[in-house]
């Protein structure tokens, strides 16, 4: 690999400042099996939406920058929150920098002490989630894009970190941008399609959950049985809530989990799924999501 000097912004903290300077590097190199990538996602307009970002590292990674730039008309940026993420308890030190009205955002997850021992194993998954609001305006149906790009002016890079500054070798791995649908609306499902021929079961919108999700499902205009019911399953098979259990006319319907269980008290963060059954219908129809708190 072909190895070339550059520089990248990293930052201290002293007392309530942070305080930029630059850090020479050394030398990077360009990686083709270890990745970045911006998971798609599926939002509708005015949400909250918990953007993915995860990583597969081939060697033990002790810094981590990310630059991300997205479309400011369609996201505007809340935060980057890291819970249940593969870096909580390695890193010490993350900071945030960026501009929302020209739509990036800089991202560093590192040790501030140089003679720190936390690394990121080699592995894969989640890193971060980058939390937007979707403008309430967004077009359903529209697509808009969510991007790694550097900076060299600013020194701003994508990259990953092989040793703790300072002389860190920096490797920059593959970088998979993202796309984020904007959804269409129960009303404008039913303007668009009508009634469906078959029982739907639609993604949960948004998905990671962090508050609340909506999920939109079907009905077909038939003589059986349009008895159902919706509940939500862990990783374990075990019923964590019953959302809906009863008879539905044919069009599209759509119902709110508020992230609770049947007691009432918040389910913990983790992967669950929303299973569909129908009396005289299809078995067990079902969508994963996943929650974030």
């Amino acid at each position: 690999m072909s190895r070339v000097p550059f520089n990248t912004w990293r930052a201290v903290f002293t007392g309530l400042f942070i305080i930029p300077f630059v850090c020479t590097i050394h030398a990077q190199q360009y990686s083709t099996v270890d990745t970045i990538r911006v998971v798609d996602m599926l939002a509708s307009p005015g949400s909250t939406v918990a953007i993915p970002i995860h990583l597969t590292n081939t060697f033990p990674v002790s810094g981590i920058s990310l630059r991300i730039e997205y479309d400011p008309s369609v996201l505007s940026l809340v935060r980057v929150d890291t819970a249940g993420t593969r870096v909580v308890g390695v890193y010490d030190t993350f900071i945030e920098q960026g501009d929302p009205a020209e739509g990036w955002i800089f991202w560093v997850a590192t040790n501030w002490n140089p003679q720190a021992t936390g690394h990121l194993a080699v592995g894969s998954g989640l890193i971060a989630h980058v939390i937007c609001m979707v403008d309430g305006d967004a077009e359903p149906g529209s697509h808009s894009s969510i991007e790694f790009v550097d900076d060299s002016l600013s020194g701003y890079y994508t990259a990953l970190s092989d040793t703790v500054y300072p002389g860190t070798q920096m490797v920059i791995p593959v970088k998979d941008d993202g796309v984020l649908t904007i959804a269409l609306t129960q009303v404008e499902e039913e303007i668009n399609h009508g009634i469906p021929a078959v029982f739907l079961l639609n993604e949960c919108i948004p998905n990671p959950i962090l508050d609340e999700a909506t999920i939109t499902y079907g009905c077909p205009d038939n003589s059986g049985s349009n008895h159902m019911t919706i509940r939500i399953y862990d990783t374990a098979g075990r019923m964590v809530k019953t959302l809906f259990s009863g008879s539905v006319q044919p069009g599209y319907h759509s119902l709110t989990w508020d992230g609770t269980n049947d007691m009432g008290p918040e389910v913990a963060s983790g992967v669950y799924f929303c299973k569909m059954d129908v009396d005289d219908g299809p078995l067990g129809l079902s969508r994963k999501l996943v929650v974030l708190k």
